[in-house]
């Protein structure tokens, strides 16, 4: 609980029937008999919704000069479905969800589906601005977000990395090991004609390989 109220900055966070419901598996009616309720489930796609509009607001502004594709792609990153199970975890989202069944047994995606939920419970106790703002402080300008990482999607160090490989005739090739599920981090390694030249960590495949692409690019100045 403390967690949660420290993650979304609200403390009533138990007592509104929006947020009982986000936290609610649709397991736990099942297994209980109850009516089938998928106020879980609509809350999720209404959470789906307002997250991504509130990364894209805030991407918006933070980068002026990028272009919408690099956006797009820096967005999709943020708000993935195994970015969402990232965050859940790290705030034990699964220690206050009600279900059926141990949260090993579930869906891989329910954390981050339980996740979403809570951003549209949010949004119905609170409204739009008052989410925004949530987001902004408690998600969006936290270490949870690896900005460092995401850099490299808006800069785009892998297409620099490929067009250079493509020009000077080189093959490159990324391997990735994955050093711990929960939390999540993968490491990548390029190699460059059979050699390993760049590797780096990250919360994901993508993350870890365009860091990796950064590393390549700054230190040996591809251009």
């Amino acid at each position: 609980m403390p967690l949660l109220r420290e993650h979304f900055g609200i403390k009533r966070i138990y007592t509104s029937s929006y947020y009982v419901s986000a936290l609610t598996h649709s397991s736990f009616h099942a297994a209980h008999a109850l009516v089938s309720n998928t106020l879980n489930e609509r809350l999720e796609f209404l959470g789906d919704a307002v997250l991504e509009l509130v990364v894209s607001s805030y991407l918006y502004e933070r980068f002026p000069t990028i272009d919408e594709g690099k956006l797009t792609r820096c967005r999709a990153n943020i708000v993935c479905r195994e970015n969402l199970n990232m965050l859940a975890n790290s705030i034990q989202l699964g220690n206050y969800l009600r279900s059926s069944l141990p949260v090993k047994q579930l869906s891989i995606d329910a954390l981050g589906n339980a996740y979403e939920a809570l951003v549209g419970a949010i949004y119905l106790d609170q409204g739009f601005e008052k989410t925004k703002c949530i987001l902004v402080e408690h998600l969006l300008e936290t270490s949870l977000i690896d900005w460092s990482s995401l850099q490299g999607e808006l800069y785009d160090y892998r297409s620099l990395v490929l067009h250079w490989s493509q020009r000077e005739k080189k093959k490159v090739e990324f391997t990735y090991q994955e050093l711990s599920h929960t939390p999540s981090l993968f490491e990548c390694f390029i190699y460059v004609d059979d050699v390993v030249m760049a590797t780096a960590k990250g919360r994901n495949k993508k993350l870890a390989g365009q860091e990796a692409c950064k590393v390549l690019v700054t230190h040996y100045e591809l251009n």
